[in-house]
């Protein structure tokens, strides 16, 4: 049963910064990092496909920045088999790729930043050990597979945070995620939204325009009752819908006074949506 507490507003913008203090979006055994064999960049004139192949299902949390264009992809306990990896490419499309292994407290993940020449729609879709990114652009000729080619180098440290304990990881039997609860928490300068998520969900946002809403897609995810509207009232958050929006995804949308900056916390208990212009 879907709970909700207090009741905020909340506002949004156009950029979605990733927190690496990463809890929520487990793929596998806590110790057991999955490895991120290749990654494969192709597609036609029409579109950019880019296909990351590992040795088991990915989570992972998804960015979008803008000016320039961006797409970021963090795998959580997982790592690339090959080293950090820098490629530029010309024309209209893709313009930049960097794949790069980080570490944490313990924890690996596996970064994929994507930086485009313009801003296009896109899709990511999971298929087992398969990611697939669409993105409608001309896709760089000619096709491009990266992959281990020596030894691999020492993932990249970064700097502490506070630990948090594993979220329960993916099952691979394909049992889905339950959202439990929203909480809103809202002010006239900035508002938060927690969502409490039993299991591990793939996480990607989006921003729309008149009216400026935040849309958050949470993947092999399921939700009771199936569609629920939460009035927050005025503020920068002005109301929260849930539905389940496939079979397979649960869609949480804030309705926002204003663009506004937000990002993305995974939490112990699921992930926090921070709003407002003081949101980094």
């Amino acid at each position: 049963m879907l709970a909700n507490a207090a009741r905020p507003r909340t506002r949004r913008r156009r950029v979605c910064a990733v927190v690496l203090g990463l809890g929520l979006l487990v793929a596998g055994a806590a110790n057991a990092a999955s490895v991120v064999s290749s990654i494969t960049v192709g597609g036609d004139e029409h579109a950019l496909l880019v296909e990351i192949a590992a040795s088991g299902p990915l989570g992972y949390l998804l960015s979008e920045g803008h000016a320039p264009f961006t797409l970021s992809l963090v795998f959580t306990d997982a790592r690339f088999a090959f080293a950090t990896t820098h490629r530029t490419f010309e024309g209209d499309g893709l313009v930049e790729l960097q794949a790069i292994t980080l570490t944490r407290e313990g924890s690996t993940v596996a970064k994929l930043d994507l930086r485009f020449a313009r801003e296009a729609p896109y899709t990511v879709t999971r298929e087992r050990a398969l990611t697939r990114v669409r993105v409608e652009v001309p896709a760089p000729r000619p096709p491009m597979v990266i992959r281990a080619t020596g030894p691999v180098e020492a993932p990249t440290p970064v700097r502490a945070a506070p630990t948090r304990p594993p979220a329960p990881p993916l099952s691979l039997d394909g049992t889905a995620a339950v959202l439990r609860a929203v909480r809103p928490e809202s002010s006239a300068q900035g508002a938060r939204l927690a969502l409490d998520v039993d299991g591990a969900a793939a996480v990607t946002t989006q921003t729309l325009e008149r009216p400026a809403r935040i849309i958050v897609d949470l993947q092999d995810t399921r939700v009771e009752p199936t569609t629920r509207t939460i009035p927050v009232g005025r503020g920068l958050l002005r109301q929260v819908r849930i539905s389940q929006h496939t079979a397979t995804a649960v869609r949480v949308v804030c309705e926002l006074a204003h663009p506004t900056r937000f990002r993305v916390e995974p939490t112990p208990e699921g992930l926090i949506l921070h709003l407002g212009e003081g949101v980094r």
